[in-house]
């Protein structure tokens, strides 16, 4: 019996879905879309994960993908017996469209007693949780800093995450604005504060006291919110649980059932609480009398930046905000690509730039009106130096630059434990390259098995480690565009079991890339860079040429006046 399990696809199913995602983008933009009716000013519905499209916050796109691939198998009639899902509302919703179309198909809903037990109160200890995190780092950071604004000045904000390794030796590790400060004077410097996010911090007195000592200046949102702020971001729970969702379809699917699973499963997260405490700070702001001449938001499209902006707007109307796409696109993020009816509902900035003119059509692919620009590709500006890459000669250097997913690096590195365990690769070395926000440890931990003796973690900047490799292995990663541009191929690891992120353009077709998703695959590709001859090393540098010069804005002190809108002090 032939057995289409959602979690465990093949090859040839990871394929189609891979595909159909492609087909669906403008048709779950639409079903999102009519979802918003009468919801344009709802601070709850705006900062909800269903609202957002966010693949990482929400499983409606991914859902909807398995509809579809659904869908293909009956237009291609390669129909399984049954189907296996771990979720109740999917398994209703396709039992319905097998009724309502005489297809003899059996759904079983696949979930131990435990784990339903755990959907049930996930999200409620999710809750606590959430309400305990923010509450103290409230209480922490309240009364961190004491500001004294004179009010006939006009600040600048500049949006930006704060991380356990942001600060060395109580120097600012700038990972966003790389450098920008370094383009103005004294007296701009003076008008620039930072506006941080607070990712994965747990001694805030030791990051409190390396900001009051740094040479740049912060502004810390908790220092102007109220309580009532944060009982008004706690109740969202509540407030979207009594939340009336009206009929809605996808394609021929009723997916109202998968629409109020994902409000009680997903509407605890942190980044909601977030966003709405984003919005509540322009508005604090505003009262406190504080000029505010521009706002930059690190522009991902997230919740967090939707409340952001969508504050800004509201409580500040004249002041313009500006959107910066600091990194390339990932394909299947279409949270990222912004929308009619986010433009509508304003909670996504006036002014989009992007790092390269490669990027602006990407960014209006769902909006054509939008208002986008480029801007300098601030942490890139490496790539335009006269870099030495010198890899070891004696051996054959891969770096494995992890994801930020946990699991999506796992499989990474399982695939090329099973390579290396099968296969001699001569002279071969393996640095893994951990992302930021993930510790050595926790990917050991999540690895399980014996740690190989060929892995070894590399630190530092990831473009030092760059420079001393021949070929890079990823997966979801920005780093992908930046390696290309210097001339050094990519092997990007495909999601063995769901949507892969791939930053690479799709009208790329060029040799220097590789999507592999099996082992041998994956093995191919390494002997085939591994043994690449003189012509074909100076083919891709001439392509990582053309890509640094479409997609990587070069930094300059006019663009980065440009960005800061401040042309006409030059």
């Amino acid at each position: 019996m032939r057995v289409l399990d959602f979690a465990k696809l093949t090859k040839e199913e990871n394929l189609i879905l891979n595909q159909v995602a492609q087909d669906i983008r403008k048709p779950f933009n639409d079903c999102i879309a009519k979802l918003y009716k009468g919801r344009e000013n709802d601070i709850d519905w705006l900062f909800s994960s269903v609202a957002s499209r966010n693949i990482y916050f929400s499983p409606m796109f991914l859902n909807c993908c398995y509809l579809a691939l659904v869908l293909k198998l009956v237009e291609i009639k390669n129909l399984p017996e049954k189907i296996v899902v771990d979720s109740k509302a999917m398994k209703i919703t396709l039992e319905n469209y097998f009724l309502r179309t005489g297809l003899s198909i059996s759904v079983e809903y696949q979930l131990s007693f435990i784990k339903k037990i755990k959907n049930r109160i996930v999200p409620l200890l999710q809750w606590f949780s959430n309400c305990f995190y923010f509450i103290n780092q409230y209480t922490k950071l309240r009364n961190a800093f004491k500001y004294d604004y004179n009010s006939s000045q006009s600040i600048t904000l500049l949006d930006t995450f704060i991380l356990h390794n942001s600060f060395a030796n109580g120097i600012y590790n700038d990972r966003y604005y790389y450098n920008l400060l370094d383009f103005l004077s004294y007296e701009e410097r003076k008008l620039i504060y930072y506006l941080p996010t607070f990712y994965q911090i747990k001694d805030y007195y030791k990051i409190i006291l390396a900001m009051k000592n740094a040479k740049e200046q912060f502004i810390l949102k908790e220092c102007f919110l109220k309580w009532r702020d944060y009982w008004f971001a706690f109740g969202h729970f509540g407030r979207m649980l009594r939340l009336k969702v009206h009929y809605s379809y996808f394609l021929d699917f009723n997916i109202t059932g998968l629409i109020k699973e994902e409000i009680y499963h997903c509407s605890c997260n942190s980044s909601t609480i977030i966003g709405i405490l984003n919005y509540r700070f322009a508005q604090r702001l505003k009262e406190q009398e504080i000029n505010v001449r521009l706002v930059i938001d690190w522009f991902e499209n997230q919740i967090v930046d939707r409340g952001l902006n969508a504050g800004f707007r509201k409580y500040y109307p004249n002041t313009p905000v500006v959107g910066y796409v600091g990194g390339p696109y990932l394909d299947n993020n279409i949270h990222v690509i912004p929308t009619i009816i986010e433009e509508e509902s304003m909670v996504i900035p006036q002014y989009i730039e992007v790092m390269g003119a490669g990027m602006i059509e990407q960014t209006k692919e769902f909006n054509q009106y939008l208002n986008v620009d480029v801007a300098p590709a601030l942490r890139f500006q490496h790539i335009w130096c006269d870099g030495n890459h010198y890899p070891d000669h004696n051996a054959f250097t891969i770096l494995v630059a992890l994801p930020i997913i946990l699991k999506d690096g796992n499989d990474i590195l399982e695939l090329l434990n099973d390579v290396f365990k099968k296969n001699e690769i001569i002279s071969c070395r393996l640095f893994i390259k951990p992302h930021p926000t993930n510790k050595i440890d926790t990917i050991k931990e999540f690895f399980g098995i014996e740690w190989p003796k060929i892995f070894e973690f590399v630190s530092g900047d990831f473009y030092d480690c760059l420079e001393k490799s021949d070929l890079v292995i990823t997966n979801g990663s920005s780093t992908c565009m930046e390696t290309i541009a210097k001339g050094i191929p990519v092997i990007i690891v495909g999601n063995q079991s769901g949507l892969t992120q791939n930053p690479i353009p799709t009208d790329f077709k060029e040799d220097i890339w590789t999507l592999c998703y099996t082992f041998d695959e994956l093995f191919q590709a390494i002997l085939f860079y591994a043994s690449r001859n003189q012509e074909t090393i100076k083919r891709h540098n001439e392509t990582g040429k053309r890509i640094k010069a479409k997609y990587f804005e070069p930094v300059t002190k006019a663009g980065v006046y440009k960005l800061l809108r401040l042309d006409e002090r030059i």
